[in-house]
């Protein structure tokens, strides 16, 4: 019977580019600019669209099988990471001469804004893990059902970002945020394979972390794609300006006061590679200035990476995936 369901659905996710092609032809139809009028091209819009029907299928059974052990460069997690990057391509030339752009980026929002919601009931009260009792009494066990980290932030403004009015300096601030913190965070989360307690993706801790940070990252880049984000260094100065204070806040006042580690302003075991992080802690051993600053300037070297690569992508490619 799963067999059955498998393959039903697979083919399912198979035709569904082949039925948008169709929609498609229908839609142009009359139009003298059809570009689906030229034969050459016809059979190239079939490839492609056929292609993204093997790729939306070969996920789906990618995930439905590999989905043990979950481990680093695990084949489901290199799956995983390959996935991400492709899915942003394989959307944004679906909706290529459909005019609903926005409403997946909103629909994709939507779904990443609603998932953390679901972290403070899953997080509440006492939990079994591998047989161990775990206690979620204080404000420090509701860490990670609050998304206030500098990626899963992303769930709180991605939606804002897209009903904000365009043209708003706030909106583009926002949008930049999204094509280089936000971005920098989901791969930082999704490079790794840490996200639970068990051998096992389809377990809350390992796949809600996981989609998250694979939309955290699929959304900006879809946004660049489809011409619904402009990359700007004014935009990108703006954030400046609220993230340097709110880092010093969250290391030098919250996360020490709390005990908690909201963006990561105390050593983790991904980043115990950074010199003398823990010889040099301030009031007790909960500040870290040199830690700080080490992650600080990581951080800062990598959105300037990602922003040279999206202004490339920007400029090279975003023009391919726009109506002809």
């Amino acid at each position: 019977m799963i067999r059955v369901i498998d393959l039903a659905i697979s083919l399912i996710l198979f035709a569904l580019p082949m039925f948008i092609l169709k929609v498609k032809k229908q839609k142009q139809i009359g139009k003298c600019d059809n570009p689906l009028n030229d034969k050459k091209q016809l059979k190239i819009n079939v490839m492609l669209h056929a292609l993204i029907g093997i790729y939306f299928a070969g996920t789906y059974l990618a995930f439905r099988n590999w989905h043990t052990p979950w481990y680093l460069l695990s084949r489901l997690h290199i799956y995983g990471l390959i996935a991400t990057l492709i899915m942003p391509f394989a959307l944004a030339y679906l909706v290529k001469g459909t005019n609903k752009a926005r409403l997946v980026a909103i629909s994709l929002s939507v779904l990443l804004f609603v998932s953390p919601l679901t972290r403070p009931f899953i997080l509440a009260g006492p939990l079994r893990h591998l047989g161990d009792e775990i206690y979620r009494t204080n404000f420090a066990n509701f860490e990670y059902a609050i998304p206030l980290n500098i990626c899963n932030i992303s769930a709180l403004v991605y939606i804002v970002a897209l009903l904000l009015p365009k043209r708003s300096s706030v909106t583009g601030a926002i949008k930049n945020y999204m094509i280089t913190l936000g971005f920098f965070g989901g791969i930082i989360n999704n490079v790794q394979a840490h996200n639970g307690h068990v051998d096992f993706f389809w377990y809350y801790f390992n796949w809600e972390s996981y989609i998250v940070h694979a939309l955290i990252m699929i959304i900006p880049m879809f946004m660049l794609l489809t011409d619904q984000l402009k990359i700007s260094k004014k935009f990108q100065l703006y954030n400046l300006t609220w993230l340097t204070p709110a880092y010093l806040f969250f290391g030098l006042v919250l996360n020490p006061w709390l005990g908690v580690n909201f963006w990561f302003t105390a050593p983790i075991d991904f980043l115990s590679m950074l010199p003398q992080s823990h010889y040099f802690a301030l009031f007790g051993g909960t500040v870290y200035p040199v830690y700080m600053m080490s992650i600080a300037l990581i951080v800062l070297a990598a959105c300037l990476i990602l922003y040279g690569i999206f202004k490339y992508l920007e400029k090279k490619v975003t023009p391919l995936f726009l109506d002809e």
